[in-house]
């Protein structure tokens, strides 16, 4: 959700009252603000992206001074899993001291009013404002602003975590598109992560809404990198292969290929119709996605969006997915590059003999074999492994003997095993050796329980 709007909607006909917090640096500073001294320092800010989390809503005592901080440390797991990178980030943590706990509700009935540092409350009170519904949460920006330069004044993003618990998030536009509020309250990682994205990397909402049918044309190709209205395979905004159909949708991949499971077809990187609030004339990259529905990963063109918005500032630390980049990577030595590993490999159960792929039921526990090569001027192979919360780990590859079929000269070969978990997602990994532009191009084998998987 974005809001493009200024401060003038603060609980006006609620008989909840904005706070007379002062607005001046100084001031506001030394009676209401405890900055709390930085933590995750990765760098320079000329480098790296500077992340103030702000607290509102939270009173001075014990209960609400450790939630802040437990909240802010389960943020910053969330953003150093990928697409992102913890060490592209300096994260600053500033708590205000509020009267009350919690935030404004101000069309309940009867109104909830708190008095809190930042004025939020949870839907505009007006009946005609646009973000009138309770899911947006809303705060006086230029507060939020004075507060976070109490940390650092190259603030890149502030992220106000409003102590409540009920749902909801907003990222702010321009002029005020570093802010964006995240309730702590249920669906609090899923909400951050979405959130972010717009405020971060720019990226549209992928979900529609029943008052609005077809994208107006008037209105041009969308601004948002994992949206448009285009449907030309050669200018996409992201890389469509050859034999998928355009428009797409699952009983069209099912005729053109008949054989892919149900998921690989839900996988399918495409134009899915339906995007930014409209049903028609417009499209997204992939069936699903964050920016589209809670509890799924981000599609494709999201991923490499926000790849891009951190290497914008601090190359050399970004999640690359180098499938979706059609130009060769500057990849100085140190970097990162992750390439999705191009299945679910819980769609598929090879315990399942003389089944088809339709057939067959999702596996959720066994052992999976990664081959990958032939790589050559790369170090730090390994498979990370992206559970349904978000947790990373990493399991190291080794070299493994040389494939035959591959010419001379052209690289190691390296494997690496691990345990499946249902819901994960998972990635090849590896630091490159010696800096230049290059392509990389290997192969992707996968086997589970020891029969291979097919991959997409």
């Amino acid at each position: 959700m974005i809001a493009s709007l200024v401060a003038a909607f603060l609980m006006q006909g609620t008989g909840c009252q904005p706070s007379e917090i002062p607005l001046t640096v100084g001031e506001i500073c030394s009676d209401i603000v405890i900055v709390e001294q930085p933590f995750q320092i990765s760098g320079s800010s000329s480098t790296k992206f500077d992340v103030v989390f702000v607290g509102e809503g939270f009173k001075d005592s014990s209960v609400d001074i450790l939630l802040f901080k437990q909240k802010v440390d389960e943020a910053i797991q969330c953003l150093s899993s990928p697409p992102y990178a913890r060490s592209a980030f300096n994260f600053y943590r500033v708590r205000l001291v509020s009267n009350d706990s919690g935030s404004d509700h101000p069309n309940a009935s009867p109104a909830v009013c708190k008095d809190t540092p930042l004025n939020s409350t949870f839907g505009d009170p007006s009946p005609s404002s646009p973000f009138h519904d309770e899911w947006y949460v809303l705060v006086d920006e230029d507060r939020t602003e004075v507060a976070a330069e109490c940390a650092t004044k190259n603030y890149d993003q502030i992220v106000v975590l409003v102590n409540d618990p009920a749902y909801g998030g907003l990222a702010y536009s321009p002029p005020h598109a570093s802010v964006l509020t995240v309730s702590i309250g249920q669906g609090f990682e899923h909400v951050l992560l979405h959130e972010m994205a717009h405020g971060f990397a720019g990226l549209g909402d992928e979900y529609t809404d029943q008052n609005n049918f077809c994208y107006p044309f008037e209105a041009g190709e969308p601004k948002f990198p994992n949206v448009t209205c285009s449907t030309n395979r050669q200018t996409s905004k992201w890389p469509i292969d050859p034999l998928v159909p355009i428009p797409t949708d699952l009983d069209t991949l099912g005729s053109v290929f008949p054989t892919k499971s149900v998921c690989d077809r839900r996988a399918t990187v495409g134009l899915w119709e339906g995007a930014a609030t409209y049903d028609r004339c417009v499209y997204r990259s992939q069936l699903t996605c964050r920016m589209r529905e809670e509890n799924q990963g981000f599609c494709k063109a999201c991923e490499a969006a926000i790849a891009r918005a951190v290497c914008s500032k601090c190359p050399g630390f970004a999640t690359i997915d180098a499938s979706l980049l059609p130009h060769p990577l500057r990849c100085r030595v140190g970097a990162i590059v992750r390439i999705p590993i191009p299945a679910r490999i819980e769609c598929l159960n090879p315990e399942a003999s003389g089944e088809t792929q339709q057939q067959q039921q999702p596996s959720s526990s066994g052992i999976a074999q990664i081959d990958i090569g032939p790589l050559s001027d790369v170090e730090s192979v390994g498979v990370v492994k992206v559970d349904a919360r978000g947790r990373t780990t990493v399991e190291s590859a080794h070299l493994a003997p040389s494939d035959p079929s591959s010419p001379e000269g052209q690289g190691d070969w390296y494997t690496a095993r691990f345990e499946i978990e249902k819901g994960a997602h998972y990635y090849v990994e590896f630091s490159p050796a010696v800096c230049e532009d290059r392509y990389f191009s290997f192969s992707i084998r996968l086997s589970v329980n020891g029969r291979e998987v097919p991959l997409m």
